[in-house]
């Protein structure tokens, strides 16, 4: 009798991985099963699984024509058989067939470490995570486990969303296995403790993964640090760490765009807008992104450069918010006209308050009240609840000189919450100003 290696084949999304285990040393395998294994393995390796498959089940079928004691004695049944028959069916994609033989080969030999490894990636294969975690488990507790094992645990229980439990093993992992502890699996971890909001966890593991690879991957996990110091509230080692980065490569347009996002956590729009204007040079901005760029040069006061940001943003297409700010940037340079373009092709596709509140200021401004007033009443009519509209459209009423309409709007502008003192405040006024004005004409 001798001992035969068998090739038991392990792809997992993460990693892929191919596992080479020996068959152990108390199961001795007769010389015929030795024979038709090496032979089926030989074929597989061919990409031959049917002929391997037909090989195997021949020599299984003898078995079933043998008594027992000779099937034993010639191995037609040796757990190894079952084990290879199983890759066969696993190399075709028949997960079901390849179950079957993997669990008989379990029956005669508990201890086969490569059946549970295949089982449980048969079962992960089928989106059936928790018993490919189970049997990931039993592959790590054999005599030849290995921690690979507990690690693709690990990823079924994440996969499955029990991320303390995944958390678990990786303890384990650290604790039983810290010779065997891969950079993959760091990745793993870094990403698991992220998802469990424990960025302090995962800081150290960012930190080693963001200095090693190259390219896209590293990248990545560079940024993934950034994200993890500014989470941390480390937004000045973040802002310095970005820093380093644009000085290595200044033409990488990523560093540019989260750098600016670092300075608008830190209210500092001034470099955020500076960092977002680079980018832009480098790859042009989407709609959202010149928005951004908009907002930020309003809010620091570059109007003009606001308005030419939101007009590249409303050539995606234009919404109300957009049109709004842009004639908001109009009304700062003082050009009322430019202002209520924005606003009429704002209101094209429906009404909007804050566009109707904008048309309602500009006709106000321009001296046109009557048409000041038929805004103001769309307003109080979609927002019947606030009393800013009522206020004004009493205020256009009366230099209208409609003093009854206008007292109407003021009391309506009283019974919203937080105008009452204002609106009768102003009321007061206009009675006041209604007897004088009749006393003047009853003099006359």
């Amino acid at each position: 009798m001798k001992r035969v290696t068998v090739t038991a084949f392990l792809f997992l999304l993460i990693p892929a991985a191919g596992l080479f285990s020996p068959a152990p040393a108390q199961a001795r395998i007769p010389v015929k099963a030795a024979v038709v294994i090496n032979r089926a393995a030989g074929l597989l390796e061919q990409n031959r699984a049917a002929d391997a498959i037909s090989l195997l089940k021949e020599f299984k079928q003898k078995g079933a024509d043998a008594s027992p004691a000779d099937a034993d004695r010639a191995g037609y049944n040796h757990p190894l058989v079952n084990l290879v028959l199983g890759n066969c069916y696993l190399a075709q994609g028949s997960k079901e067939k390849a179950i079957e033989c993997y669990r008989l080969a379990i029956e005669k030999q508990p201890e086969l470490t490569a059946a549970w490894m295949n089982l449980g990636k048969c079962y992960y294969d089928m989106g059936l995570f928790q018993k490919a975690e189970d049997a990931f488990v039993k592959a790590y507790g054999t005599k030849d486990g290995k921690g690979n094992a507990l690690y693709y645990a690990a990823v079924c229980s994440m996969m499955s969303g029990s991320y303390r439990q995944a958390l678990g093993y990786f303890d384990r992992l650290r604790k039983e296995r810290p010779g065997e502890f891969e950079p993959s699996w760091k990745e793993t971890l870094a990403r698991l403790y992220l998802i469990l909001d424990m960025p302090a966890k995962a800081l150290p593991y960012l930190e080693e993964l963001s200095g090693t690879g190259n390219g896209s991957e590293r990248q990545a996990w560079q940024q993934e640090l950034v994200r993890c110091y500014a989470r941390l509230g480390m937004k000045k080692k973040a802002i310095s760490y970005v820093a380093r980065l644009i000085e290595e490569n200044p033409s990488e347009p990523v560093w540019w765009k989260l750098r600016a996002w670092l300075f608008i956590l830190q209210e500092d729009y001034r470099h955020a807008l500076a960092d977002i204007t680079v980018y832009g040079f480098q790859t042009g901005l989407s709609r959202e992104e010149a928005e951004l760029a908009g907002d930020l040069s309003l809010y620091v006061g570059i109007p003009s450069s606001a308005a030419s940001y939101y007009g590249q943003a409303a050539n995606s297409g234009i919404s109300p918010a957009i049109a709004a700010k842009a004639a908001q940037a109009c009304i700062r340079l003082h050009d009322f006209k430019c202002a209520s373009d924005w606003v009429s092709r704002g209101l094209e596709n429906g009404q909007d308050r804050e566009l109707l509140r904008i048309k309602g200021y500009l006709l106000v401004s321009d001296g046109k009240y009557r048409e000041a007033a038929s805004v103001y009443q769309k307003i109080a009519s979609l927002s019947p609840e606030s009393g800013e509209p009522w206020m004004m459209l009493g205020y256009c009423r009366w230099q209208q000189g409609k003093t009854r309409a206008a007292a109407a709007a003021f009391r309506k502008a009283a019974d919203c919450k937080g105008y009452n003192r204002k609106a009768m405040s102003v009321l007061r006024e206009l009675q006041r100003f209604s007897r004088g004005h009749s006393s003047s004409s009853n003099s006359r």
